[in-house]
Parts: C-alpha cells; sequence; structure tokens
C-alpha cells in the first residue's frame, strides 16, 4: 500500500476530499513539492536526454533552490 501523503502529492489534486478521510496539517501543502521531488528525479533518470525528461529539470533546481 502506498503511503497516504505520497498518494496526496502525486496523485490528489485536491486536498478538500482527501481531508475528508485523512487530516491533513496545516503547513502540508506547502511542503507538497518536497514529496513530488522523488517523482521528477525518477523521471530525470529514466528519460532525462528526451524533451519530456529534460523539462523535469527547472523543477528540481526551484525544489533546491527553495529548501537548498
Amino acid at each position: 500500500m502506498a503511503h497516504a501523503r505520497v498518494t496526496v502529492c502525486v496523485v490528489v489534486p485536491d486536498f478538500d476530499a482527501y481531508r475528508e478521510v485523512l487530516p491533513v496539517d496545516a503547513g502540508f501543502a506547502g511542503r507538497r513539492v518536497l514529496w513530488r521531488l522523488f517523482a521528477y528525479l525518477a523521471v530525470v533518470t529514466v528519460d532525462g536526454g528526451s524533451v519530456f525528461g529534460r523539462s523535469f529539470v527547472p523543477r528540481i533546481a526551484a525544489v533546491v533552490a527553495r529548501y537548498g
């Protein structure tokens, strides 16, 4: 079974329905991108040579710049 927080970050675009099942802490939305970082890195690892794969590099750079 997937971790609930990972599911919310990667799959669920809206927290409202999720909150009905499991509470989400107040600061979670601001940290959501940290939970997505593993997926961004995976895309670059698997498909970093393509235009699609390279499109994730700025996202990774933004996370690193923000959370360093």
